[in-house]
């Protein structure tokens, strides 16, 4: 059911242990930022109203490509990741009502990627937030 509620908007995977979220990076941040673009708050307003229907702990995870920053703001990364994966924390917590005790972040950086670094096409697969409902 979650799966055919947010397919339009992102990739859900139904694994064992957990059910992953997979929204690209462009679709919320504009490149090497961490501030949440307008149009990332329909869709995460869309994945709030699933989350909200269960009481299941949330991981948010931020991931990017391998390609340096050059960013006066985040030093790598690494960073970046970890900056992205807490704005859409705060999001959730702030605008949708998502009780904190249920909502962890957590940044990967490059070292998570989903597919080769070796194309811009699969750099852009890597550059993601996945949010986890842990089972």
């Amino acid at each position: 059911e979650l799966k055919k509620k947010l397919e339009k908007i992102a990739t859900v995977e139904v694994k064992e242990e957990e059910i992953v979220i997979n929204l690209p990076s462009p679709v919320l941040f504009d490149l090497g930022k961490a501030e949440l673009k307008e149009t990332a708050r329909t869709v995460l307003n869309e994945v709030a109203q699933s989350l909200k229907s269960i009481n299941n702990d949330i991981v948010v995870e931020g991931h990017t490509d391998n390609l340096p920053i050059y960013s006066g703001r985040y030093k790598s990364n690494w960073e970046l990741s970890a900056a992205r994966a807490f704005a859409v924390r705060d999001y959730f917590i702030t605008y949708e009502g998502i009780n904190e005790k249920r909502i962890s972040c957590v940044g990967y950086g490059e070292y998570r990627p989903i597919a080769p670094n070796d194309t811009e096409e699969n750099r852009a697969k890597n550059r993601r937030i996945e949010i986890k409902i842990i089972k």
